[in-house]
């Protein structure tokens, strides 16, 4: 991924794939119900501290910066989601 030469059409597969990878192994929905769900809850009761900005660096295809978001949103909370990525490829999927 980080060659400049690879080939364009496998890299993008392999980044639409991230998202098969990261609900199978990464723990992501654990880790917001244990700790960003709280962290919102907590801030939600503050009104001066909406929406909640949340910043997913090396987001690749952005799978867990769209999880996180649908998730808050999900539970009522106001979110903005920022997903930042060195690789030039993977924020135009």
């Amino acid at each position: 991924m980080d060659d400049p030469h690879c080939d364009e059409r496998m890299l993008l597969r392999t980044v639409r794939r991230f998202g098969l990878v990261n609900r199978a192994v990464s723990g992501w929905g654990t880790i917001y119900r244990s700790r960003l769900r709280p962290y919102l809850r907590a801030r939600a009761n503050d009104p001066r501290e909406r929406p909640t900005r949340i910043l997913d660096v090396g987001c690749g295809g952005g799978d867990v910066s769209l999880t996180l978001a649908r998730r808050a949103r999900a539970d009522g909370f106001a979110v903005q989601v920022c997903g930042i990525d060195p690789d030039p490829w993977c924020l135009s999927i």
